[in-house]
């Protein structure tokens, strides 16, 4: 939507966004000269947080929430120590 004008902006973590842009460029319908005029700013450097809202937690509409925390850190620990986290940031780099 971008390349066709069909939006003025876009906001993704640099690495999706340098992703996209090769897929993007790989793309047999697409010219150079409809993809390259694309501009970037850094608009944040901030790290990414799940956020978890306790009010909802607490109203019991989630009662996975708990478990669902205390397994996802295990699972990203595990991944981060396993050197998964890297070989994927190294896919979407190469």
């Amino acid at each position: 939507m971008l390349v066709k004008g069909r939006l003025d902006c876009i906001m993704m973590k640099e690495r999706a966004f340098d992703y996209q842009y090769r897929q993007l460029k790989a793309v047999a319908d697409y010219s150079d000269s409809d993809v390259l005029p694309i501009k970037t700013a850094v608009i944040g450097t901030d790290p990414v947080y799940i956020g978890y809202s306790e009010k909802a937690i607490n109203s019991g509409k989630y009662p996975y929430a708990y478990r669902f925390k205390k397994t996802f850190d295990k699972v990203i620990y595990q991944m981060i120590k396993s050197g998964e986290v890297k070989s994927i940031m190294k896919a979407y780099r190469d």
